[in-house]
């Protein structure tokens, strides 16, 4: 195992996701810098990053990593397409939660 260090936050990074197939690996770590770093760890390289809304705290992906959800402290939860690099959809969750 070859160990390797992500780098591109500037700032701590406060949660993490990641999508595992037959082919690739995807790691989604999400910064207190307001984005969300993706790795394709299976190349070693980075595929890119989003500016998310900030304080993102929960992260989680699809399956296959094609999509990704943030979670931040005001409540709300985006949903991105990290293949075509956008915003999917925006929804601000009841205070209860």
């Amino acid at each position: 195992m070859r160990w390797r260090s992500l780098t591109g936050h500037s700032a701590p990074v406060r949660a993490v996701a990641w999508a595992q197939t037959k082919a690739s690996c995807t790691c989604f770590p999400a910064g207190t810098d307001s984005t969300v770093q993706v790795w394709d760890l299976t190349a070693g390289r980075s595929a890119g990053n989003f500016v998310t809304r900030p304080r993102v705290i929960y992260l989680a992906t699809s399956v296959d990593g094609k999509y990704f959800s943030a979670g931040t402290l005001d409540n709300v939860v985006s949903i991105y397409d990290a293949v075509s690099r956008r915003v999917v959809s925006c929804t601000q969750m009841p205070n209860e939660m």
